[in-house]
């Protein structure tokens, strides 16, 4: 399998797609991000020796794991994958690598579910904004948009003991995510606990 070309035609279908189905209220599930999940997990799998097709599903996934956004927040993950599928069923992939794109996809809903290196280092991508030194851009960013498709307000203190508890809930699964953007994500929780917390107003869930 021609994977190379395969990868190209990828990038530029979930690229057009995201241009062409734009939503102004998703300011942080954006191509923008996408693009950042895709730098992420190909930083991370230089570090482990994945073979092409492995690392083609790992490309392909982390193209189209918020592509489902576009459509609907709920149930994204399975939006997603679905599109996923029908995009490399179309271009003839087998259905071993169309079945692992999914898996790796669905993994990503929270709570995190990673079950292959492949899974954990998508998973680490999607979440890697939390070890970076300017994750409050990204937080006010989900924030935004957020409020957007509730329709809830959502005050700075509400969202901080949002934030603390996303935080604490979630962790890296890879070693190279936990040595690189664990130290950092310590960190800026640290910096959220000193800030002041109010309760999380029901029914307002993170979405990532």
């Amino acid at each position: 399998m021609k994977y190379n070309k395969l990868k190209k035609s990828v990038k530029n279908y979930v690229t057009d797609y995201f241009n062409e189905h734009r939503n102004p209220k998703l300011v942080y599930h954006s191509l923008a991000h996408t693009k950042r999940v895709v730098k992420a997990a190909k930083q991370i799998a230089r570090n482990y020796r994945l073979s092409n097709r492995d690392f083609f599903i790992l490309y392909s996934a982390a193209y189209f794991h918020d592509i489902g956004y576009l459509n609907n927040a709920q149930e994204h993950e399975m939006k997603s994958a679905l599109m996923a599928e029908k995009f490399l069923s179309k271009n003839k992939c087998n259905e071993s690598v169309r079945n692992s794109v999914i898996q790796a996809i669905l993994s990503t809903a929270m709570p995190q579910s990673p079950q292959t290196i492949i899974e954990e280092i998508l998973c680490d991508a999607d979440i890697s904004n939390l070890g970076e030194k300017n994750f409050k851009r990204f937080s006010d960013a989900l924030r935004k948009e957020t409020m957007g498709i509730s329709g809830a307000k959502i005050s700075r203190s509400e969202w901080l003991a949002m934030d603390i508890r996303f935080f604490e809930s979630t962790n890296y699964h890879t070693e190279y995510a936990k040595i690189n953007m664990g130290p950092q994500k310590d960190r800026n929780l640290k910096k959220l606990h000193s800030g002041v917390c109010k309760e999380i107003p029901m029914g307002v869930p993170i979405i990532v």
